[in-house]
């Protein structure tokens, strides 16, 4: 049977009719992050009639997730939240093409992904992400909203890609320190239900090309207060637009790197700890605890000789970039090994 959609309630609206809502119906959407944030855009995206919805999310649901990220049932725990989400659009608007992604990707393929979508939206809530997608945003010239929602606060900005529009990096340099996260000061679960409501308001608009107040605004949310201030954003001089394919290489790369746990930030029970670095490093840093050391090009060579298939692994290294490298190259041989680095940088 076939679904006949009805948006006689939006087409009354003075801002719509029938031509934007069909560019609404012909749009596709990109959302990272099936959190508190995406959840919310993605149903009322479902539901105002967007043509397809992607969604990237590597995480499973928790129970933790509940409170907030309400179209999660205690059934849908240890699933991935891409693929119950998709799971959730189909019934809502069958007429929506939906896709998950649960598998990380490398920066070619986040960027050709980026390439086929009209506007994206930004529902990690993770800052070093987001500089990333500002980056991808620019070169690929595709307009974003970034969000993020902690405590009894909240923020929105929407990216117009251009030499003379403020990016995220003019908003938060990267010289500041990150902001704090919702799993390490928690947040009301309407919080950023709120805040992403707010995101797919501002897609509507973007994909029925209706101006938005927002734009070269910051929008904050005080839900303590209900201040709801919108700030404006001014384009950094000393912050370059002009941004190639190698800009996002430099910039994936950094992520990549921050997003390292330290040494100290894992818990290593049941892990044989391996230090993966040279013999001169070891001697002017040393470890500091018990681990074994086998240098990454013995590791790299010849595994077999080393590690065990059942066994788990720790490799560590100073900022974390080859124990990540080598880590990838043993995690597709089968070896059960996580990667980190020494130090924060």
């Amino acid at each position: 049977m076939n679904f006949i959609a009805d948006y006689s309630r939006q087409l009354s609206l003075d801002s719509m009719d029938e031509s934007k809502q069909s560019l609404i119906m012909q749009s596709k959407v990109l959302i990272f992050g099936a959190g508190g944030l995406g959840v919310t855009s993605i149903s009322y995206l479902a539901g105002a009639g967007v043509g397809a919805i992607t969604i990237v999310d590597y995480d499973r649901i928790e129970a933790s997730n509940l409170h907030r990220q309400t179209i999660y049932q205690p059934s849908d725990i240890t699933q991935f939240k891409a693929r119950v989400a998709v799971s959730y659009i189909k019934q809502r608007n069958p007429n929506c093409h939906a896709v998950a992604i649960t598998e990380e990707m490398e920066l070619s393929q986040l960027y050709q992904l980026c390439q086929q979508f009209d506007v994206i939206l930004d529902c990690t809530d993770d800052q070093a992400f987001s500089y990333v997608l500002n980056a991808i945003c620019m070169v690929a010239d595709k307009k974003a909203i970034f969000a993020n929602a902690v405590k009894l606060e909240g923020q929105l900005f929407i990216l117009h890609p251009g030499l003379e529009q403020p990016c995220f990096k003019c908003l938060w340099p990267q010289s500041q320190p990150a902001t704090e996260s919702c799993s390490e000061v928690g947040v009301l679960g309407p919080v950023p239900a709120v805040l992403g409501c707010f995101q797919a308001l501002e897609a509507i608009k973007l994909l029925s090309r209706q101006h938005s107040q927002l734009s070269e605004h910051l929008l904050h949310c005080d839900f303590v207060s209900y201040e709801f201030t919108k700030f404006r954003v001014p384009k950094v001089e000393s912050c370059s637009h002009q941004l190639t394919y190698t800009d996002l290489e430099l910039e994936f790369e950094r992520y990549q790197i921050e997003n390292i746990p330290t040494i100290d930030d894992l818990s290593l029970t049941n892990h044989c700890v391996i230090d993966i670095r040279s013999a001169n490093e070891l001697s002017l840093q040393p470890m500091g605890f018990l681990s074994k050391h086998i240098e990454a090009q013995q590791l790299t060579a010849n595994p077999e000789l080393f590690l065990e298939m059942r066994q788990q692994y720790v490799l560590v290294c100073a900022s974390g970039k080859r124990s990540k490298i080598l880590c990838d190259k043993l995690q597709n041989l089968g070896y059960q090994v996580a990667a980190c680095r020494l130090n924060r940088q």
